[in-house]
């Protein structure tokens, strides 16, 4: 018995001292590892720094200042001789571009009188078209040159009479020098007629247009 006794308080001497080295064992790594982190070179803070110090890229290229492209808004008044006469005024706006970069389709409104049409001698009519705009020459924006364009247009026509039909043609833009940002054009123009039931209506156009540059 009395053996027994004295192996009983032995193991219950020895199981705390284990667990205090083993305690101790655990509080001296955190240690230890703080200390390595702390002795690592501040490499990301340094290229962090390098980062925020460098110079700022230089600007993409702008390219050539002839393909930056100019916008316009106009009003005038035209006149129509071939199969069917026309008449009347219009009113729109288009940008110009080159054919490497052109520029957004304008778009146009135009009221007049047409005749003699299939149904009638004369009666009004409505078109709305658009038109790409490419240029011939320098930058519009360059005032002591004059400019050519040439253009497409396409759309819908309603006579008020004979109905509904599709315009389609295109042509050339002489730009005349105007005063400040304002211009003066002489549009000569090709312009067809498509009439359901009628076929095509072929026609000139000659326009007078003035207007003002919409750029920077």
């Amino acid at each position: 018995m009395v053996k027994v006794t004295v192996l009983s308080i032995g193991l219950i001497v020895a199981l705390p001292c284990c667990a205090q080295e083993s305690s101790s064992q655990q509080t001296v790594a955190p240690a230890a590892n703080v200390q390595e982190s702390s002795s690592q070179p501040a490499s990301s803070t340094t290229s962090r720094a390098q980062i925020m110090d460098a110079p700022l890229s230089s600007p993409p290229n702008q390219g050539n200042p002839k393909d930056k492209d100019a916008g316009n808004l106009m009003f005038g008044f035209y006149g129509t001789g071939g199969k069917m006469g026309q008449g009347g005024v219009f009113v729109g706006g288009y940008s110009t571009g080159s054919l490497r970069h052109p520029g957004l389709p304008g778009v146009s409104l135009e009221l007049g009188l047409a005749g003699h049409t299939p149904s009638r001698t004369v009666e009004g009519v409505f078109s709305a078209n658009l038109q790409p705009t490419f240029y011939l020459d320098k930058h519009p924006d360059d005032p002591n040159h004059k400019h050519a364009f040439v253009f497409v247009s396409g759309g819908y026509t309603r006579f008020f009479a004979t109905g509904n039909a599709a315009d389609y043609g295109g042509g050339v833009i002489w730009r005349r020098k105007g005063s400040g940002e304002d211009f003066a054009d002489t549009r000569f123009e090709y312009r067809e007629y498509y009439i359901a039931g009628f076929g095509r209506q072929q026609g000139i156009r000659v326009s007078w247009e003035w207007g003002g540059d919409l750029d920077d």
